[in-house]
């Protein structure tokens, strides 16, 4: 009886063996290990695979733009539909008519299949759905979140975007700010409330993180997502945003994202319509085990150290978030010293990555250096900024001939300047930022 029992106890354990060696959902071969030379693991999707998500947010003048992105995508390199491999999420929402015709929105899966791009539509959103929405991106990032479980997210948020400015900014330097506290989530604006035209474009200013416009000349509605409420919306620890959108890389955007993810890919200035190299952004960004936010960078600025003339224009950095902790530190501290001569700095000298009159985004470093901080002090402040901003680089002049500048300093990241515009208004609303909250530019 004894004999019996240990061969049926045998018997069993091979037949389980033997059905989950035919499983493939159970085994994936080890990542970076080779297929053929490696043992299969038991690894499940969330210990293997990498998710990048492109947030194509361009139901407004980029949306041309911004189809050739997607475009640009499908025409590199691209992951298969193993379960082990890669996974490139789209987020769409684009112009197909006019402003005035709303068109739906769409989540897309961007694959290879026998040689050839796929492009797999996975969720439709109905038309007149506001993209520029912190409602609408933590809805999205949860629904990748749920369906596709992986061991790292990265986003690429892509559109109109002007930093840290709050939604409700109506006008540049001679218009003036009132700031109200509201509970409404994201801000809608009528463009006959704006004073402001948006140099770049030709449109509306653009404002805070995205942009979604509806209706007809003269006659738009404008929805933009706070920069607090954007870092709110996202569920998950991402490894990496890469904001391919105008002039997000400030110390005040590192500081509000610090926490949602490890690396943070900006521009300091605006970003020309044609944006990043989406061609190889999915083979060089995934190229290892570990994603590589520098590669992407680099690949951005050298799109546009190649070009000639007024288009040789662009800022890029990369900032390690675990160190901006540290840079909140020593800026605090050098408030502390010199935080007066910094708040009346008018900006006239400093190193600007503004065009025209929107004199809101100047050089960390250049503007304590300018305040006339002490040379530990500058010491202290180059090596938090050393620390933090792991890759930079600038052409060495912007748009010129265009409301430009040239670019004689560059250390990575952008700051307000208080005394620069001299609005109140606009100062009582920089004052409930995470940055501010923790340096005390405005008391």
């Amino acid at each position: 009886m004894l004999e019996k029992l240990k061969y049926a106890l045998l018997l069993s354990l091979l037949l389980a063996f033997s059905a989950c060696s035919k499983d493939p959902d159970f085994f994936h071969p080890l990542p970076g290990s080779g297929i053929g030379n490696t043992p299969p693991s038991r690894m499940p999707d969330n210990e293997i695979r990498r998710v990048l998500l492109l947030y194509s947010c361009g139901f407004n003048s980029l949306s041309s733009s911004l189809r050739g992105d997607i475009d640009e995508l499908l025409s590199g390199k691209l992951p298969g539909t193993e379960r082990e491999e890669d996974v490139i999420l789209v987020f769409g929402h684009h112009v197909t008519k006019s402003y005035s015709v709303p068109s739906e929105a769409v989540l897309m899966r961007l694959y290879q299949e026998n040689g050839e791009p796929v492009r797999d539509t996975l969720r439709t959103w109905p038309a007149g759905t506001v993209s520029a929405s912190s409602a609408t991106l933590g809805e999205v990032l949860g629904l990748v979140r749920r369906d596709f479980p992986a061991r790292e997210y990265d986003l690429i948020f892509s559109s109109h975007a002007t930093g840290w400015l709050p939604v409700s900014y109506y006008g540049g330097r001679d218009g003036g700010y009132e700031f109200v506290p509201t509970s409404v989530p994201d801000g809608c604006l009528s463009p006959e409330a704006m004073s402001g035209v948006d140099p770049f474009t030709g449109g509306p200013l653009t404002r805070t993180i995205g942009e979604t416009l509806f209706g007809s000349s003269g006659n738009y509605t404008v929805y933009n997502i706070e920069l607090e409420n954007f870092a709110r919306a996202i569920p998950m620890k991402l490894n990496t945003i890469i904001f391919d959108c105008c002039l997000m890389g400030g110390v005040e955007v590192a500081s509000a994202l610090k926490d949602k993810c490890n690396y943070i890919v900006f521009s300091p200035a605006e970003v020309l319509s044609d944006g990043m190299d989406y061609t190889t952004l999915f083979e060089h960004f995934y190229a290892s085990y570990t994603s590589d936010p520098v590669q992407v960078a680099e690949d951005y600025y050298s799109v546009y150290d190649r070009k000639t003339g007024v288009n040789r224009s662009a800022t890029v950095s990369v900032v390690d978030c675990s160190k901006v902790k540290g840079l909140e530190e020593c800026v605090a501290s050098l408030m502390e010293t010199c935080g007066d001569a910094f708040r009346v700095l008018d900006g006239r000298g400093v190193q600007q990555y503004y065009r025209y009159n929107y004199p809101y985004f100047f050089d960390l470093r250049d503007a304590f250096d300018k305040a006339g901080v002490s040379p530990e002090g500058l010491a202290a402040l180059d090596r938090a900024i050393d620390d933090c901003v792991i890759y930079r680089k600038a052409t060495d002049s912007f748009l010129v001939g265009y409301g430009g500048f040239e670019i004689d300093c560059y250390s990575g990241l952008s700051c307000y300047l208080p005394g620069a515009v001299s609005d109140s208004g606009l100062d009582m609303a920089y004052a409930s930022g995470t940055w501010n909250r923790a340096v005390g530019v405005i008391r």
